[in-house]
């Protein structure tokens, strides 16, 4: 018994040694007469002045601890002292570091901070004193001493008997989290400083309701009631409900870096549960944040609005039930409300603010939440339009229209058809019958007005049941789908709608039998799509595989012949696709030309063969229908060989059709307009040299990535190479490919608008090499291309220039190219004779080009060039006297603009071997004297005069043919030639009335038509031509007509070949008259 008197004994007289430095230790303990009672916003009250105290004996100071920036152990407290038989233990001791120079102990139930700075916090990986104490629950009260000068975060969390806590005035931040959870016991905090220094120092602390700040000069209590709005009230109960009430709006608060003006911040962690009354309309921005121990909520149904961040960080929420009425909810709301399950959002909410549902943490690297269930009133539609799209994670299943359980959202999407979307993505469409169109617009508005009731989640939607009784999919009804892998379709299905499936994600897939109609663009897009089965009984497909770049196999269940009646041929699938019909096979071939025929073998060959020019061909691309004769098998043409002896190639002849490769024959001279447009596999192209022109739109939406275009092309037009870029989904995305460079030769003169134009977005062009200068670029139509910003234009320097005529000028390149330009008049200067011309000195000359703009070559201008081509103008209405006499030109077309070829313009040129003179020129001067090398002379019908000595001793010439519009032939205007056929394309009759002057023998072997004389070799027809021409007019001819025979069967010299030349020849042959 005496033992246990003096144990007790000596506990007592520990504590009351501690008294004195415990309570006060810097000596400041105000007189409690003087303590005034605060709340948190009342004014603070002077204290009478006190008694000057006795100078307080300073406490022993703790040895200066070691540096350090880890926080240390405990130290092993003192084992426990054993109990007697009474069963009264003692308080345990124990002690360590908090911070590099403060240290704490455990004595008697106080823990003592001693030291100066700052306690150690979460950077140092200390997470309070429940962390490193066993006898944290030991822990009454917490005396901080002097000298400390920052309170952590979390310090005092889960002290759960502690009751007071000691705060120096040396003291000058408090963690927001240092009595955060498992302080409730608290009831008293001593503060040296006053009230003032307090409220500086704990704006950002959150204390139990019951805890009273004592303070030199006064105490603060919490404000448990007070205003929160112009009619707003609010109050705490002492079981931690805060309940809102009165009428209209809350106030809108701050928050930023734990500080608020939210008039219960200060107790944001006690409150346990929030009543909002009736009446109330809104609840401010920020009024509910990091009110972490909430778990219940009550909303009232005059509520109207809930403000940005009202309830951030509440992770005591479990569910939210938002009333009806609510038609705002804020952004960030909800965010980060951890523990919340599920939320029910009415259909009358039409503002989703971004992130309000955001209730997910980022940590370990990824994204956690515990949503899981947004309960919508409204429908999809409302839904995204009020912002729910950016408003709730993706992880979080919407329900919509009241949707409960497993389904999201229902609805119908025909007369008898409906629709319905479960958690699993999984779209079902069931009833009877058709279900409806669901068309999108052309405009910038087609994503408004598009009505299809499950848009918003087609990127998430997986699988797609299409179940019995529905007999028709809807335009674009279930298209764009592309993470949908799964598609059943049932054998009641009869029709499927212009691009239903448009880009769904399925790599197979098998048509009903019954199906007979599928319409255009209904599997665009499919880039998973590997093989397809499609039934026999199928009457149309329209076209509807583009972009189905891994289509590897249609089967067809019919026969080649059902394939290509329904429309198979020219349902646009890509090149690498393989159509595998029942039975038959492609064996094709008819006409293309005058002297032309066709062929398609089971290959997919399109061969083209005979000599001459295409036939031109129309194209409707309103309907995409086309007029050549193999338009309706286009898909199935893989290669197309076109033969040596063809000279153009027809417009729009072989639009969109399967080749890859291309090369086109030296025969050929023009590319028509059109012609190899939409070639959406074609990558390669080669050109080969006889090509002059390249017509408008002839590649536009090829695939080609480099394009080289020959020496002697002189023209290209509008479009040619536009829009050439295609593209993938790869991995989701669209990458984009096509032409990326391109060389044009500076024989070019002409360039149409827009000739390169693509996409804004798919730039892909990087290189134009131009042989010219940039002024010829810019002459030629270079600027108006539609070049690209970002590509870069290569040109060849100019090494000199100057003028040549009032608005002319010259330049000359450093690839030996002369280009002349103009404006105004165009005219150049004339020369005298044997003159030196501005551009002769400065190196040797290739090439002349004079461009758009040009009307008059000077006099002598460009006598005895060494330039080898020329380029004239459409411009060009005259060419003055010698202008290239003697010059070195090899080739030469003379406009149709100049009518008068002047005197002497080309003598001498013996280098000349091939001319053209085009339809317009309507006279001849002594142009061609000497010109050795011409071989063959066509004229047209619109010349009239061939002067006197026009073509005198041109001693090569093998061939000439003299039109129809001939007057007159002067003197020796052949003289020295000696060809070996002359061909006149009128009559005998017509020949006879030309003017013919002397010293032009070869004349005398003229050849002239005769009239009716098609197929026969008399002089007069007979009924073997009647027959012929009965037979070409009726298309029931094998073979067309050469040039000659048109001319002889045009027997009344119209130009057209119709019924009124069938009716003279056959009355002429009848009745054996002369035609």
């Amino acid at each position: 018994m005496k033992k246990r008197i003096i144990s007790l004994l000596m506990v007592l007289l520990m504590l009351t040694s501690l008294l004195p430095t415990a309570v006060w230790a810097e000596g400041e303990a105000p007189e409690q007469t003087a303590a005034a009672v605060m709340d948190d916003g009342g004014a603070e009250q002077e204290p009478a002045a006190p008694e000057t105290p006795e100078t307080p004996v300073e406490p022993e100071q703790p040895a200066e601890p070691e540096q350090s920036t880890e926080p240390k152990a405990a130290a092993e407290p003192e084992a426990d002292a054993e109990p007697e038989d009474n069963g009264i233990a003692l308080y345990s001791t124990a002690s360590g570091q908090c911070g590099n120079n403060l240290t704490w102990t455990l004595n008697g139930g106080v823990l003592t901070i001693s030291g100066t700075g700052a306690m150690w916090d979460r950077d140092n990986e200390w997470y309070g004193f429940c962390g490193v104490l066993d006898q944290a629950d030991e822990v009454t009260s917490v005396v901080a001493e002097s000298g400390v000068t920052s309170i952590a975060y979390e310090a005092f969390n889960r002290l759960e008997n502690m009751t007071s806590v000691t705060i120096p005035k040396t003291v000058t931040s408090i963690g927001c989290d240092a009595f955060l959870v498992g302080c409730d016991a608290l009831t008293t905090i001593n503060y040296a400083g006053t009230t003032s220094q307090w409220k500086k120092i704990s704006s950002t602390l959150s204390l139990p309701l019951a805890t009273k700040v004592v303070c030199s000069n006064g105490t603060v209590t919490p404000a448990l009631s007070g205003k929160c709005g112009k009619n707003v009230s609010y109050s705490i109960s002492d079981d931690g409900v805060l309940t809102i009430s009165g009428t209209g709006a809350m106030n809108n608060f701050t928050y930023e870096r734990d500080i608020s003006d939210c008039p219960w911040h200060g107790v944001r962690y006690a409150l346990k549960k929030i009543v909002v009354e009736d009446g109330v309309t809104s609840i401010g921005s920020c009024a509910f944040s990091f009110d972490v121990h909430v778990t219940d909520v009550t909303l009232p149904s005059s509520l109207k609005t809930i403000g940005r961040n009202a309830f951030l960080d509440c992770h005591g929420l479990t569910s939210v039930v938002i009333p009806e009425g609510v038609t705002s909810i804020g952004a960030y709301a909800f965010e980060q409300c951890s523990a919340i399950k599920t939320i029910t959002v009415p259909a009358s909410t039409t503002e989703l603010g971004n992130h309000a549902f955001d209730t997910g943490e980022y940590y370990d690297g990824s994204y956690h939440t515990q949503l899981t269930d947004i309960y919508y009133g409204g429908s999809m539609g409302q839904w995204y339009d009020a912002g729910g799209g950016n408003a709730a994670p993706m992880v979080v299943t919407i329900h919509y229209n009241g949707a409960t359980g497993n389904i999201i959202d229902s609805g119908t999407c025909g007369d008898n058809a409906f629709w319905k979307l479960d958690k699993d993505y999984t779209l079902t469409i069931s009833g009877t019958g058709a279900m409806w169109d669901y068309p999108t617009s052309e405009d910038d508005s087609w994503w408004t007005d598009w009505n299809l009731p499950w848009k918003y989640c087609y990127d998430m939607i997986q699988r797609v049941v299409v179940e019995e009784g529905v007999t028709y999919l809807g335009e674009e009804s279930l298209s764009s789908l592309r993470n949908a892998t799964s598609l059943s379709l049932p054998n009641s299905l009869t029709t499927i709608g212009q691009a239903a499936l448009y880009a769904i994600g399925v790599s197979s897939l098998v048509i009903p039998d019954k199906v007979v109609s599928i319409g255009d663009f209904a599997f665009n897009g499919c880039a998973n799509l590997q093989t397809i089965t499609l039934p026999a009984g199928l009457r149309k497909i329209g076209h509807c595989f583009i972009e189905c770049s891994n289509l590897k196999t249609i089967n067809f269940k019919g026969t080649m012949k059902q394939w290509l009646a329904c429309g198979g041929g020219e349902s646009t699938f890509p090149a690498q696709t393989q159509v595998v019909c029942a039975s038959g096979t492609l064996n094709l071939d008819g006409t293309c030309g005058d002297d032309l025929t066709w062929t398609l073998d089971n290959s997919g060959k399109l061969t083209i063969s005979g000599t001459g020019a295409m036939y031109d061909y129309d194209c409707d691309y309103e309907s995409y229908s086309f007029t050549s004769p193999w338009a309706k098998y286009r898909s199935m043409i893989r290669s197309v060989e076109i033969g040596s002896g063809v000279t153009s190639i027809g417009s729009y002849a072989f639009v969109d059709t399967n080749i890859t490769s291309l090369t086109i024959p030296d025969s050929v001279k023009t590319i028509g307009r059109g012609s190899f447009s939409n070639n959406r596999y074609l990558v390669n192209l080669t050109f080969s040299s006889g090509l002059k022109h390249i017509e408008s739109m002839a590649f536009a939406g090829s695939h080609l990535s480099t394009v080289v275009i020959p020496d002697d092309v002189t023209s290209i037009g509008e479009g040619a190479f536009s829009y050439c870029v295609r593209g993938d989904y790869i991995n989701g995305e669209w990458v984009p490919s096509g032409l990326t460079s391109i060389t044009i030769p500076v024989s070019v003169i002409s360039i149409g608008k827009d000739m390169l134009k693509t996409y804004d977005e798919y730039d892909l062009l990087a290189n134009v090499n131009f042989g010219g200068t940039q002024d010829q670029w810019n002459a030629i139509g270079g600027k108006d291309a539609g070049v690209p910003d970002t590509a870069k234009l290569n040109c060849v320097k100019v090494v000199a220039s100057g003028k040549c005529g009032t608005g002319v000028k010259w330049s000359l390149a450093s690839n030996g190219v002369l280009t002349i330009t103009g404006t105004g008049k165009g005219i150049m200067k004339d020369y005298a004779e044997g003159s030196t011309k501005p551009w002769e000195s400065n190196g040797d000359i290739k090439q002349i080009i004079i461009c758009e703009g040009i009307t008059h070559i000077g006099d002598h201008a460009f006598a005895n060039s060494p330039a080898t081509r020329v380029s004239l103008p459409e411009s060009l209405t005259s060419i003055g006297t010698r202008a290239f006499a003697g010059a070195a030109i090899t080739a030469m077309t003379i406009p149709g603009s100049v009518t008068t070829i002047g005197v002497e313009v080309f003598w001498g040129c013996s280098e000349l071997t091939s001319l053209t003179i085009c339809d317009g020129v309507t006279a001849i001067e002594s142009a061609f004297g000497k010109c050795t090398g011409l071989t063959d002379l066509v004229f047209p019908d619109s010349l009239k005069e061939i002067d006197q000595e026009a073509f005198r001793y041109c001693s090569g010439l093998n061939s000439i043919s003299l039109g129809t519009g001939l007057t007159t032939i002067g003197r020796m205007a052949f003289d020295g030639c000696d060809p070996t056929a002359v061909d006149y394309r009128g009559t005998q009759k017509e020949w006879n009335s030309i003017a013919i002057g002397n010293k032009n023998d070869c004349l005398s072997r003229v050849t002239c038509i005769k009239l009716g004389v098609i197929v026969t070799d008399g002089d007069t027809p007979d009924v073997t031509d009647v027959a012929s021409l009965y037979d070409h007019l009726t298309g029931q001819a094998d073979t067309a007509y050469t040039p000659r025979q048109e001319l002889s069967a045009d027997v009344n010299r119209d130009g057209t070949l119709d019924v009124y030349d069938l009716q003279l020849l056959y009355e002429a042959v009848a009745q054996g008259t002369e035609l």
